[in-house]
Formats: structure tokens, sequence, C-alpha cells
């Protein structure tokens, strides 16, 4: 097990500079003993190496979804390396949060896999147990560089100067809606601001659709709002504000968050004005896709067979998932559009998220190292990204792979050129790195359950529910540390 030591970057420079260009940023550490990386123990193996690769994609409402582009992905590698390395592919069925639940148990049963998938926000908690070999030390025994890679990407799943995972999906929320809906109500185009989101979800709510000679229902809800606590923070980083001190946890460990401010109270309010107007109030963070993306189902027709919504927030990730299923709810013509913001404009740029590889040493001979090492270069090449990113919604951090991810999608580009439109002109600091906070569940979901109560009568104040999420959020995290 890597026995690691915490020390705290003091440098003035850093921290006066928290919005200046970084190339790898986090809690500077070292080990007691410099972790090893062997890749050439994997080139020529006496017999088959075995590792097992826990992920947690979504099968989707037709059992494919971005958990069957995956497990192509992995076939294609098993087929590539017969005779010398076999993954197992295990999903997680319970999503991020219970693949992090379940390795916690599996480090204690000596019982973790080789490579586990791990929302990038895990990834202080990640590197908290002790148990990750980072990617940066096999990259370099490799002579491999991340050049190509998105440097916000990098910066997410780096502590110190040590990248830990291999950044391997990458995505933002973005606005999806039915055009037939909007160009039935004579709405010219998806509305950039909330103030203009909220004016159209009344004249939605009384709009119908025709298709076929049959006239739909009205969409008495207008639009649906996932209670998701990334939409907060990806705004915060649209307006160039921190979600928690230490400069997000890149310059030293977080001990507070600092979301209950003026910007967030207004974005928080603006939900809820939508929300008491009869918007369909979605819980986001559940693990049962059917709940998960109910906001999604709310504009293709759950509820009868039109649905009654027409705009709603989602991840970019579930694109290609909603393509497959268009064909079932033919009232629909999908649209994508930026997330709007307060004022429709961004002075910052929005942070990432997604998930990462990294390489567990909890129950791994030197060997399986190596092989993961070569599993996840294999998931994270140009043209596996370049797959994975047209066959999913995520987007490519390869620059690389962006013309070959641009082939493949065709027609079907300007969708997904949205987002990726967004990030690429996105700047790479400690604010479009995301937090790194090893309390970071308790912090989700201190958010998550103030986001409940706001969208719920009696409809409390916005500053109220963030101060109470944010002191929950603070207690949280000083009884992470204190356990270190």
């Amino acid at each position: 097990m890597r026995t690691l030591k915490i020390k705290l970057l003091v440098s003035g420079a850093l921290v006066a500079s928290s919005l200046a260009a970084v190339s790898t940023v986090g809690i500077a550490a070292s080990s007691a003993t410099t972790p090893t990386c062997t890749p050439s123990l994997a080139a020529k193996p006496s017999s088959v190496i075995n590792i097992n690769f826990w992920e947690s994609m979504s099968k989707g409402l037709t059992n494919a979804g971005n958990e069957g582009a995956l497990t192509s992905l992995v076939a294609a590698f098993n087929q590539a390396y017969a005779g010398k390395i076999h993954v197992n592919d295990i999903n997680q069925t319970g999503g991020y949060t219970d693949t992090w639940t379940q390795y916690q148990a599996a480090i204690k049963n000596k019982t973790a896999p080789q490579v586990v998938m791990f929302d990038q926000y895990n990834t202080q908690s990640a590197y908290d147990t002790g148990t990750i070999l980072p990617i940066s030390a096999c990259l370099t025994a490799a002579k491999a560089t991340t050049k190509a890679f998105l440097k916000q990407a990098i910066n997410s799943y780096s502590v110190g100067n040590t990248l830990e995972g291999m950044p391997f999906s990458a995505s933002i929320p973005v606005m999806y809606y039915n055009q037939n809906a909007l160009t039935a109500a004579k709405i010219k185009a998806a509305p950039t601001t909330l103030a203009q989101m909220a004016a159209d979800q009344k004249i939605l709510q009384n709009t119908s659709v025709t298709y076929k000679g049959t006239t739909s229902k009205p969409f008495t809800q207008g639009v649906a709002l996932p209670e998701d606590p990334w939409l907060l923070m990806t705004w915060m980083g649209m307006s160039n504000s921190l979600f928690a001190n230490n400069n997000n946890g890149h310059t030293g460990r977080v001990t507070s968050v600092s979301f209950n401010n003026t910007t967030a109270q207004n974005y928080w309010t603006a939900l809820q004005g939508m929300a008491k107007s009869g918007a369909e109030v979605n819980l986001a963070s559940s693990p049962n896709f059917n709940i998960a993306y109910g906001n999604l189902l709310a504009l293709a027709g759950s509820t009868n067979a039109y649905g009654k919504a027409a705009i709603t927030f989602s991840t970019t990730a579930a694109l290609a998932s909603i393509q497959s299923e268009l064909g079932l709810f033919p009232t629909v013509k999908l649209g994508v559009a930026p997330l709007p913001t307060l004022t429709g404009k961004a002075a910052g740029a929005e942070p990432t998220g997604g998930n990462g590889l990294f390489i567990s040493t909890s129950n791994s001979t030197a060997a399986q190292e190596a092989a993961s090492y070569v599993f996840t270069q294999y998931l994270t090449s140009a043209s596996s990204m370049a797959t994975w990113a047209a066959h999913t919604g995520y987007l490519p951090i390869r620059s690389d792979s962006v013309a070959s991810w641009k082939k493949q999608l065709g027609a079907s580009y300007p969708y997904y050129a949205v987002g990726y439109n967004v990030i690429s002109k996105g700047s790479a600091n400690y604010i479009t790195a995301g937090p790194e906070i090893g309390a970071y569940d308790s912090v989700s979901t201190a958010l998550t359950t103030g986001l409940e109560n706001l969208l719920a009568s009696p409809y409390p104040d916005s500053s109220l529910e963030l101060g109470i999420a944010q002191s929950q959020a603070n207690t949280a995290i000083s009884n992470y540390n204190s356990r270190l």
C-alpha cells in the first residue's frame, strides 16, 4: 500500500494567481516510498494476465447505452491482446456513488479491482486511500506524455504535480429541448437566460403539437428541472467563481466551501420560480436510469403520449442514448443548446465533469499493474477516444481524436458540437479544473437535499437553503479531514 504524507503548497505566487493557466494542480504530496510502475512486465507475460475493471456506465432504456459502447471497447482490447491480457468488465449498476462505496469495502476485504472508474470528483478521496498507483509513474516509465489531452481534464485528475487517474470521459450540462414544441409556441430560439426560459415556460404550458392529424395535450409543465448540484457548480464556473477555498483545493486541502453567495442564490431563485410555475422537478442523483433521467423522459413522453415538458438540462453524455431512442417519440425534434445563464453571457468557463481510470494497488501484482496501465492507455488512445465520444456524447479530450470523432458523427455533429465548442474555448485554471474535495460525496448530498427543499412547497428562501447546505458541507469536510 502506498504510504503518503500530505503537504500544502504555500507559495504566494500560486495563491495570488488562482486564475492563471496551470499545467497540473492539486495538493502536493510525497510518498515515503516512491511509487513504481513497470509497463514492460505486460509485454511478454508467461501467461495471460487477468485484471478486473469496475465501471459505472448506464445501460439506458434499451439496455445498451454508454455501457454498451464501453463493453465494445473492452471486447476490442481483449481481442487485440489475446494471449497476453484479459479484462473482466464488471458494471457497477449503482453508478459512481455505488462504485466508490464498493471500492472502500473492497480495500478492506482485499477484493479490489485492478482498474476502477471513479467520478472525477472522487480524485482526492481516491488518493487519500493510499491505494492508487499514479498514472504519471507509468507514463514516466513508458516515456509517454499527455500533450494531446485537454489541459482542464489533466488538471482535474492531478493531486499536486502528480496525475493520479487517467482522464477518460468529460461532459458538461447542456439544454435539451423539443424543437417542435418551440415552433408550435412561435418561440424562435432556445432561451439563453433563465428569465427567458421562465417566460417560454408560460407560453409552452398553453401550447400543443399536432402530429399526423393528432393534437397533443399542452406542455403543462413547460420545463423539467433536475435536482442536480452539478448545475450550480457549472454556473459558478461560468461566473468565474470558486466553489471551495484554497483555489478549489488545488493549492491546499479544501477546508470549506463557498457556494452560498449572491450568484448562487440568484440561480437557485430562478429555478425556484419555474418550479412554482409548475415545472416538473426530478431527482437527478438516483442511480436508476428511469429516475435519474426522468427530466429527459418528460420531453420524450413518459407521462402521456406527448410529454408535459419541452425544455430541460442534462449531461452531454446522454446525447447518443437520446438519439438512439428518438424513434420511440415521433413528436420530438431534438434541439441542443448551451446552458442558459442569468445574463446570457459567461465571465468564466465551464468546468468539465466525468470519470477517470485509476489503477489500484490494493489487490494487484506488479504484472497486473503493468497490464492495467496498458488497458488504460488503450481506452484513452486517440482512436478509442474518438469512438467513445461519438457513441456516447462525452466530449473528445484529445486534440488528435477530434477529426475522427467528427467523421464518425457525420450529420449528427451539430448536436455534439454544442458541448465541444464550449469546452474547447475554456481556459485551464483552478476553476475549470473543478473542486477537489475529499468529502465530495457528502458535499454533493448536502447540496442535493438543499435543492430538493428549494424546489418544493413551501419554497424556502434560496440563501437559507444554500446556507444550510454550506454549513452541512463544511462540517462533513472538517470531519473527513480530521480522520486523515
